[in-house]
């Protein structure tokens, strides 16, 4: 399940595997039930893999089987335009969907909405677009870990990415888009170990700007597995990755 910011205070969106977009409040703990939701019925919104809102009527999202990397629907699900290309991002150019499945493995925004980017756990590859410039941010490194994989098939016609490298390092665990800088949570273990542990022990959190510059490096004293950011008070918050998931925070 994927979660996005909501434009009203104290409430969230959150997208599930059914395709369903429904608004939660935090105001409420007794509250189980959506307040809102949005079905995906038009064919093209369907395909949508992860969405966040854009504007009160729009949306924007990464989806399966397009040659764009991130996509503008509107609330009724038709597609208004496409920004960025897979084509060439990969030796052989295969189809779009096994590019996706490399570099693209989870789909967030900032508060404000001016900012929708993607990252690889894979790779440590990291895309990021300026909606009002229609530009978009690639950065790679600063390890430049590229595993081995290859394409299978479900079918003839149905390729998809496929990363049996137990030698390979596990790269970004997690990200948070903010007003003025990029945070991404790196993991630098190996894929085997995480199998055999089941624990992603991610400590170093890297702070880049807009320009894809790293300005800083964070070690964290306890391993997370997911954060947030409050950038005004300077606070990282943690989800540990210990037993006991207690929430951390960290002040920088």
């Amino acid at each position: 399940m994927d979660v996005d910011y909501s434009s009203s205070p104290g409430k969230f969106w959150a997208y599930n595997f059914d395709n369903v977009f429904s608004e939660f409040t935090l105001e409420d703990s007794t509250a189980k039930l959506a307040g809102k939701q949005l079905k995906q019925r038009n064919p093209e919104f369907v395909r949508a893999l992860a969405i966040s809102w854009l504007t009160d009527t729009t949306l924007m999202a990464i989806r399966v089987s397009s040659e764009e990397k991130f996509v503008e629907y509107s609330k009724e699900g038709e597609v208004l335009a496409g920004y960025g290309s897979w084509k060439g991002m990969l030796p052989g150019d295969p189809p779009s969907n096994v590019a996706l499945g490399v570099f693209a493995m989870q789909f967030t925004s900032n508060q404000s909405k001016s900012k929708f980017g993607f990252y690889s756990m894979d790779r440590d590859h990291f895309e990021v677009l300026d909606y009002a410039t229609k530009e978009i941010l690639v950065v790679e490194g600063p390890f430049f870990e590229v595993p081995e994989y290859t394409v299978e098939y479900r079918s003839a016609d149905d390729p998809y990415y496929y990363m049996n490298d137990p030698e390979a390092v596990r790269t970004y665990q997690d990200s948070f888009l903010g007003e003025d800088n990029i945070y991404m949570l790196y993991s630098g273990d190996k894929v085997s170990r995480i199998r055999s542990t089941g624990m992603v022990e991610s400590r170093i959190v890297f702070a880049f700007d807009y320009i894809g510059n790293m300005i800083r490096q964070f070690e964290l004293d306890t391993p997370i597995k997911y954060f947030t950011v409050d950038e005004e008070n300077q606070i990282l918050y943690g989800l540990s990755s210990e037993e006991d998931e207690d929430i951390v925070e960290f002040q920088f």
